[in-house]
């Protein structure tokens, strides 16, 4: 009885260990964080921390501002696929939101979707059949520097 009380007074007093707390995002980072480049960074948001941020910095050297955009979007798109089949696809499934935050010294590209979109990401194989989901599920904002 008194190690019952003990832990719902130290829940009351010091709340719930957030590390303690079980949520989908955080099991695709376990995975995702052991195989991604060392320019991103990754975190769960949110109030349930079930929301994945991703941010990514790239160094990409276009002649033009319309081919560093075609290189860029070709990265987001690439760099979908890569956490979609480097990340658990039951876990990746139930992330309610993913956020993506593409970083170079010209633009700055944002991107969001669910993680129910992005798994399809995993099985496609034809670079039209991307673009077309890319499309339809990223909605996309860019900031110019």
């Amino acid at each position: 009885m008194m190690a019952i009380f003990l832990m719902t007074s130290w829940n009351k007093i010091f709340g719930p260990r957030e590390s303690l707390i079980p949520s989908s995002c955080k099991a695709v980072l376990v995975m995702l964080n052991k195989r991604i480049p060392a320019t991103w960074s990754t975190q769960c948001e949110g109030k349930t921390k079930n929301n994945l941020f991703i941010n990514m910095h790239t160094h990409i050297k276009a002649a033009d501002d319309l081919t560093l955009k075609k290189a860029l979007y070709r990265t987001l798109a690439n760099n979908l696929v890569f956490i979609a089949k480097n990340s658990p696809a039951d876990s990746l499934e139930r992330v309610d939101i993913v956020r993506l935050k593409m970083n170079h010294h010209k633009i700055e590209i944002n991107a969001i979707t669910e993680g129910k979109d992005i798994i399809k990401f995993s099985t496609m194989k034809d670079p039209d059949f991307i673009k077309d989901h890319l499309k339809l599920t990223v909605q996309v904002q860019e900031k110019i520097k």
